[in-house]
């Protein structure tokens, strides 16, 4: 066992022991290798099954930059659409105040502020099509770009963007154009047919687990109305999201095929909001205070996950770090500061930062 795998067992184990997380599985990228170690176990329950490097996690907002995002670069590459596509020249039916301001650059970076008056998760209990709807007809609080605020929507109106010009659903375009082309051979929407061996549960409500379903309620709500949504809902391993790593890292490049050109390589790793004062590259959140709290460094890009999963790229000494865990299982007593600091300890321990 080499002296980075030791001390990341070390790390694993000792967050485990705090209750933390029943288990996790952690992934390096660096010097062109992949490093994976699994720790723990699916819940705290004694014959729990164990964790593997092919344990699969519901990935959260994970799946807003990896799947979503990914998804609109390569719809610019293709020239489907561009940065400055307008939301309503897609789809005309959204008619709130500042709607037709909107571009995709905008939704890209969070600068879209729905004026709703509670939570996607709330406003979800009454139906993926009420959802939808509210936010077709509700205003802006502000212009787009002038606010960045870190929340569902401007990734709901994008994934209905996509598929509006691609004239295809979702889950589709994302097997075909993301997960195929990277290797991303565990990564799905769809956990029905798979073992139960192969998946923890996310939390445990009112006696019964959420197992094998999304944990976001809204998506949840979204996909039971017929919706395919990308701001939750992806299910995934660390093998497969340290591809996406690899690509990022490697300029655009993997297994020998330009999967993005490097000009969009550069807008997700570069800051986007310099004029409003805040950090997002195009698709991927920066250090900004939101994102990473705890530390600075202007050159990560990354994603987390409600569900205590996160990305972490570096693209200057080109390594990258995937947490994969079931964080919230059983409830959600483990604290988002927690979770930073778990994260944290680990970057620093793999000398991502």
């Amino acid at each position: 066992m080499s002296n980075l795998t030791t001390q990341i067992k070390n790390v694993l184990d000792d967050t485990i022991a705090q209750h933390i997380t029943p288990g996790a599985v952690v992934g390096v990228f660096k010097n062109g290798q992949k490093t994976i170690i699994p720790a723990g176990s699916f819940t705290y329950e004694p014959d729990s099954p164990s964790v593997t490097n092919k344990t699969i996690y519901d990935v959260a907002s994970i799946t807003k930059s990896v799947a979503a995002g990914l998804l609109a670069l390569k719809a610019i590459e293709e020239q489907k659409i561009s940065p400055n596509t307008k939301l309503t020249s897609v789809l005309p039916d959204f008619t709130g105040t500042h709607h037709d301001e909107v571009t995709v650059h905008h939704l890209l970076t969070y600068t879209v502020i729905s004026d709703i008056q509670t939570s996607t998760a709330e406003l979800s209990k009454q139906g993926g099509e009420a959802l939808i709807e509210t936010l077709k007809k509700t205003a802006l609080k502000s212009p787009p770009g002038t606010e960045f605020a870190y929340i569902n929507t401007p990734v709901i109106m994008l994934t209905l963007l996509l598929e509006t010009v691609y004239e295809s659903n979702f889950y589709d375009l994302v097997q075909q154009k993301i997960f195929k082309p990277l290797h991303m051979n565990s990564s799905t929407f769809f956990t029905s047919k798979l073992s139960d061996e192969h998946i923890p549960p996310t939390e445990n409500v009112d006696g019964q687990n959420i197992h094998k379903i999304v944990h976001d309620e809204s998506a949840r709500a979204m996909q039971q109305d017929g919706y395919q949504t990308g701001h939750a809902g992806m299910f995934s391993t660390v093998d497969d999201l340290l591809n996406v790593c690899e690509m990022i890292v490697n300029n655009g490049t993997f297994n020998n095929s330009q999967f993005l050109q490097p000009e969009l390589i550069k807008k997700m790793t570069t800051n986007q909001l310099d004029a409003i004062g805040r950090r997002s590259g195009l698709g991927w959140e920066m250090d900004d205070s939101f994102f990473r709290g705890l530390y600075k460094n202007p050159n990560i890009i990354g994603k987390t996950g409600f569900t205590g999963c996160s990305i972490t790229i570096n693209p200057t000494n080109q390594s990258s770090l995937v947490i994969l865990s079931n964080a919230k299982y059983p409830d959600r007593s483990t604290t988002r500061d927690q979770i930073i600091k778990f994260r944290l300890k680990l970057l620093k321990t793999c000398g991502v930062i």
